[in-house]
């Protein structure tokens, strides 16, 4: 399970996610297919839902961060 995906999970689903983000649906499943999240989103939904960081972040851009 991906980052987006406990996020999506702990907020009830997608459209509840979006709400709360104040984002459509479309870039909440847009997410959740491509695995990550932008990096403000990440900061946000650590915030909300105590995700770590490298979990939501672009797996490219989490192994430079580990480096």
């Amino acid at each position: 399970m991906t980052g987006i995906d406990r996020a999506i999970e702990a907020a009830g689903g997608a459209i509840a996610l979006a709400k709360l983000l104040k984002v459509s649906h479309q870039v909440v499943y847009h997410w959740q297919k491509r695995g990550w999240v932008p990096s403000d989103r990440a900061l946000q939904l650590k915030a909300l839902f105590n995700i770590p960081v490298l979990k939501l972040l672009n797996p490219k851009l989490a192994k430079l961060i580990m480096n």
